[in-house]
């Protein structure tokens, strides 16, 4: 009940609350904040601001949930967050041999939900990239959904 009250204060909210708790979270706590997160409303601009500071973190089982939570509210983002959302996926296409992971199913459902709600706006030149990155960080289940998702309105 705390937390629910204490989102009528978004930008509060997140600097003392969320953002800290992001970077390390442990899975439990991130679903249960999660949660109450996906329930509330919360104002587009706030979350685009978390969402770039979220970006700028070392992906974490936290920042990992909370950014794919808030991506699931299909928010109306800056076009400008679309574009760094896409250069944070990017760099996982641009690792080394040596430094390679192969990223979580969270990851790409993370990247399966910006496919799906902000396709209309992505260049083609970042589909392409997607594509590209879909390639070298596969998923057996969720890969060709995202393949569909950015072929669909080619």
């Amino acid at each position: 009940m705390a937390i629910k009250k204490s989102i009528f204060k978004t930008s509060a909210f997140f600097k003392g609350f969320l953002l800290p708790l992001a970077e390390d979270a442990s899975a439990r706590e991130a679903i249960i904040v999660g949660s109450i997160l996906a329930k509330m409303s919360i104002n587009n601009l706030d979350s685009a601001a978390a969402i770039m500071k979220i970006l700028e973190m070392p992906y974490q089982v936290g920042s990992g949930y909370f950014l794919k939570t808030l991506l699931a509210k299909k928010y109306a983002l800056p076009t400008q967050v679309i574009t760094a959302l896409v250069n944070f996926f990017l760099k996982y296409e641009e690792q080394t041999e040596e430094e390679f992971e192969t990223m979580p199913v969270m990851w790409h459902q993370t990247l399966y939900i910006l496919c799906a709600s902000y396709r209309p706006y992505l260049s083609p030149e970042e589909v392409l990239k997607i594509k590209s990155l879909v390639k070298k960080q596969n998923h057996h289940l969720i890969t060709p959904e995202i393949r569909k998702t950015l072929a669909s309105a080619s």
